[in-house]
């Protein structure tokens, strides 16, 4: 639990993986679009 290990599990949440950057990334992308 301590160590960042990549979880397949899908019921984990992706709160320390690529998933997450990805997210976050579509997130921002999404905002400037919607901002501009």
């Amino acid at each position: 639990m301590s160590p960042p290990i990549p979880n397949p599990s899908p019921r984990e949440p992706p709160y320390h993986g690529r998933e997450f950057g990805q997210d976050e990334s579509f997130n921002v992308v999404l905002v400037v679009l919607k901002k501009h």
